[in-house]
């Protein structure tokens, strides 16, 4: 099998496909997944203190920016990763689940938000692209790294935490904190 072949043989496996929830069981998800997201029960509370770690990481490039930079945040959830950044800079989100983020006090330093990333235009172009523990979570992983690359600038840096599910730390954080619910 030659590398090309092999390379559409993955992609064609894409975009995933979810089935809807039933409206009963999307309203439990969707209390559920807010509750987590928001740290509103101890064990969730645990997990975003261990999720921290990433936040850090992705912002870690920050000390050696000094210019205007923009930046894009794929996945920003309850807009947690705002508190680790310099905000005095363009800062635009994608996050199709727009309940996470709707009512926070954050939404003002948002400059841009949006549901998907294919709603950017392609005039757009960020300095850094960042995403938070999202990838994993992506049905149409491809098609977005591929609009990643058209919306980084030249010398734009992709920034991304992926947790290292299956690890021994990994697998004890999780008994810890969110896989108590």
């Amino acid at each position: 099998m030659t590398d090309k072949t092999y390379i559409n043989s993955i992609i064609s496996q894409f975009p995933k496909k979810r089935s809807a929830l039933p409206a009963p069981f999307k309203k439990i998800y969707n209390e559920h997944y807010q509750n987590n997201r928001r740290g509103n029960t101890k064990a969730s509370r645990l997990g975003s203190q261990l999720e921290k770690w990433m936040h850090k990481k992705v912002a870690a490039d920050l000390k050696f920016l000094n210019d205007d930079y923009e930046t894009l945040e794929v996945g920003a959830g309850t807009l947690n990763h705002l508190a680790f950044e310099n905000l005095k800079y363009p800062y635009d989100i994608v996050e199709p689940f727009s309940e996470l983020y709707v009512h926070s006090e954050e939404l003002q330093l948002i400059r841009n938000q949006f549901s998907y990333i294919n709603e950017i235009p392609l005039e757009y172009h960020y300095d850094r692209i960042l995403s938070i523990a999202t990838f994993e979570h992506l049905c149409d992983l491809p098609s977005i790294i591929a609009k990643i690359g058209m919306l980084l600038k030249a010398d734009g840096v992709l920034r991304v935490a992926i947790p290292s599910e299956g690890g021994l730390l990994w697998k004890l954080a999780w008994k810890l904190s969110t896989g108590l619910e």
